[in-house]
């Protein structure tokens, strides 16, 4: 997709899309996006890419946030959780070939595959000329800034991950937020830069409303200098809030993925901002739904009006949000929930998948259960 001709006026427009996941869930080893797009690796160049041209169309920049490796290093086929979260090596072409501009990469996946797979993702996105942000810097307590101008308007980029890793237990390759100086750093690209753009992977997943600690830090960032929060991490789409003169996207939720079993993990949104040397101008968003092919495709018709609907009552927060306490409970109830659909989820798709990988993923989600690498809550996000 080629950008927007260069005009006298500097304003430009950037979208932004949620989590985008190359590989298979837990829950469907051998037919997730990563099995999919092996097996129409050869007639369709376009996955899992084909319905986006449409939803980039006229953008300068286009971020999303990369929730996987794209790398078969280190790879073992027999084992399903070699398979699990991670992408094929050519979707890196598909990525840059659906213009994709800035990928996130400081989230709780990128690392459970370890170093060396996480290293041929930043690589191979760097070659096809996507910057990469959310990269830890050699004193693992920042993120490497990654600067990008469009006509002539100089942008920062800054990702920070909230989530611990449960997966790796060594270095980490991104900036992990609890261990930055968020604030500093966001002042500190202010000083040299138009626009700060902060990707921030927070909170919990499958709740719908953030909580106070979102709230609080997001108010912080643009209170630092930040233009634009863009938050990852719970799978459902969240409100949008105007601060200051600034803008908190809570959460952009699912963008590619394979998790089929709830309608709002099947919701994208798809942010359009009209930026210029004087912040944000405005925003518009779309909606698009995840098909059963795990692509994302622009809604119309009653059931984009029905994402509208929904999406505009989140503007009116649940007594519950105004409580830890109570926050805590609604998230176990929703995991809890979300743990029984992806459950049955599983089972009515037991056909699709090798029988080898489904024993496999059984006795590992016994041994997650039993070590605690399943979903739970994450520790509230800080500025430090």
């Amino acid at each position: 997709m080629r950008p927007p001709e260069p005009s006298n006026d500097s304003s430009f427009e950037l979208v932004a899309v949620g989590d985008i996941s190359l590989g298979d869930a837990a829950q469907g080893v051998g037919a997730g996006v990563h099995a999919t797009f092996e097996r129409v690796l050869g007639r369709n160049t376009r996955y899992p890419f084909e319905h986006t041209p449409e939803m980039f169309a006229g953008a300068s920049v286009v971020f999303g946030n990369l929730e996987t490796v794209i790398s078969h290093t280190g790879l073992v086929r027999s084992r399903a959780s070699s398979l699990e979260m991670r992408g094929h090596p050519a979707a890196a072409d598909r990525l840059a070939e659906a213009g994709f501009t800035v990928l996130n990469v400081a989230n709780n996946h990128m690392m459970q595959h370890g170093p060396a797979a996480f290293a041929d993702t930043v690589g191979a996105l760097r070659r096809r000329s996507i910057a990469v942000v959310g990269e830890a810097d050699t004193s693992d307590r920042a993120c490497i800034p990654q600067s990008v101008t469009v006509n002539g308007v100089t942008i920062c980029f800054l990702g920070f991950a909230f989530e611990p890793d449960k997966y790796w237990h060594g270095r980490l390759g991104y900036a992990f937020g609890p261990a930055c100086d968020m604030l500093e750093q966001v002042r500190r690209a202010k000083q040299s830069h138009d626009l700060v753009i902060c990707s921030v992977h927070w909170g919990v997943e499958f709740v719908r409303h953030p909580g106070a600690a979102e709230e609080r830090l997001g108010r912080q960032l643009i209170d630092a200098g930040a233009d634009v929060v863009l938050g990852h991490h719970p799978h459902v789409v969240r409100r949008i809030d105007r601060y200051a003169r600034g803008i908190i996207v809570y959460s952009l939720g699912n963008f590619v993925f394979d998790q089929l079993w709830d309608r709002w993990l099947r919701t994208a949104l798809v942010l359009r901002l009209r930026l210029s040397r004087r912040g944000v101008e405005g925003f518009d968003t779309n909606w698009a739904w995840i098909g059963d092919d795990y692509q994302p495709r622009l809604m119309a018709g009653q059931e984009r009006r029905d994402a509208i609907e929904a999406f505009a009552a989140l503007d009116e927060r649940p007594e519950w949000t105004s409580s830890d306490e109570a926050y805590a409970q609604q998230y176990e109830q929703l995991v809890a929930r979300n743990r029984y659909e992806s459950y049955r989820h599983f089972v009515r798709n037991l056909g699709r998948r090798p029988v080898t990988y489904t024993v496999q993923t059984l006795l590992q989600t016994a041994r997650r259960k039993a070590a605690g690498v399943l979903p739970s809550r994450s520790a509230a996000p800080s500025s430090r």
